[in-house]
């Protein structure tokens, strides 16, 4: 049988080869495209090949597979993994041959392989964000723009900051440098309703409605969830969730001595954001649907400040979500018992 270690990149890949039969090792560079990896690997008998999980990890492990061979894709955090690489000298051949060795050895950690539907939802949401993102610079763009001659935008949604802007009583020179600016603006919020519309429909699913009975979480933040994750039960319970979504603590300890720092921050940016909001949503108001949330998190507020209450509730919203998705059951207010926080600021 033959194992194979294959680096992966953008333009070109490394590919080191071992047959455990006739002990020969074979090493090549390829252009990282389907045409060049189904000429090498063609007419060759199943071999398993090893890859990391990133960008181009999971079209390349279709290909491979395609044409009958074992593909496992590993978590490149996984530091056993490189055991037989020099840590002081890398190159993508010593990559690649450090894979090939792991894959003999069993030395990788498998990466989740996300379906092919919630990576169609992961896209959308990707395009939506980078919609968003650009909208808010030429929001800022704008704001400054005005602001340099003495005016100032009346504040609203975003959705409707080019028809304010319009509004405005400003000199006909201003007008003229943000025309453009506005244009597109208008376009992209088009857009960005056309997205929305699509995550809307996308949210009406069984587990996403489940979801959306949990206060502050809507339609965006419930898609993102179930996309994120997956697959609910491949966590074993709602800590290793959140752990996922870089919510819970770093700690770096020894002996008798423990510190812990600020949050992880690993895995998924856009979730922890969304996580955020919904938690800073929750705070703001009080209703008869979160007050054990919004009491729990004023009660951290005495004692540790306003940030670390906003991610501490973040990180509960997300094992309160990981709970309703995982028993099938809607939000009830009175089945959640946050554990008992003193309200008198610590001395």
């Amino acid at each position: 049988m033959r194992f194979v270690g294959i680096d992966v990149h953008k333009v070109n890949c490394q590919i080191c080869a071992f047959d455990d039969v006739t002990g020969e090792i074979l090493e090549k560079r390829i252009p990282t495209t389907a045409p060049s990896l189904q000429e090498f690997f063609k007419g060759w008998e199943p071999c398993r090949i090893l890859i990391e999980a990133a960008t181009e990890s999971e079209w390349v492990a279709r290909v491979l597979e395609r044409l009958g061979h074992e593909v496992i894709v590993a978590d490149p955090n996984f530091a056993p993994m490189y055991a037989t690489r020099d840590k002081k000298v890398k190159t993508d051949k010593r990559d690649a041959r450090a894979l090939m060795e792991a894959t003999k050895l069993g030395a990788y950690r498998k990466s989740h392989r996300v379906s092919d539907v919630q990576r169609t939802v992961r896209r959308r949401l990707a395009v939506r964000d980078a919609l968003i993102g650009s909208r808010s610079k030429m929001i800022n763009t704008a704001r400054a723009v005005t602001r340099q001659d003495g005016y100032r935008v009346p504040s609203g949604e975003a959705e409707t900051f080019h028809l304010r802007v319009r509004a405005m009583e400003i000199g006909q020179e201003v007008k003229d440098v943000l025309a453009p600016l506005l244009g597109a603006m208008e376009e992209l919020t088009e857009q960005i309703a056309l997205c929305d519309e699509e995550v809307v429909a996308i949210g009406q699913s069984k587990e996403t409605q489940l979801l959306q009975t949990i206060p502050n979480i809507g339609p965006i933040t419930s898609v993102a969830f179930v996309a994120t994750l997956d697959n609910c039960e491949r966590f074993p319970g709602a800590r290793n969730a959140s752990s996922y979504l870089g919510l819970v603590p770093s700690e770096f300890s020894s002996g008798e001595k423990r510190h812990r720092g600020a949050i992880t921050k690993r895995g998924n940016a856009r979730m922890r954001w969304l996580l955020v909001q919904a938690a800073h949503g929750i705070m703001r108001k009080e209703t008869v649907a979160n007050k054990p949330l919004h009491n729990w998190a004023r009660a951290v507020e005495m004692r540790g400040g306003k940030n670390v209450a906003v991610v501490g509730l973040a990180r509960r919203l997300g094992r309160v979500l990981f709970a309703v998705w995982s028993t099938g059951l809607p939000y009830d207010e009175r089945r959640v018992q946050p554990r008992k926080v003193v309200l008198e600021p610590a001395m």
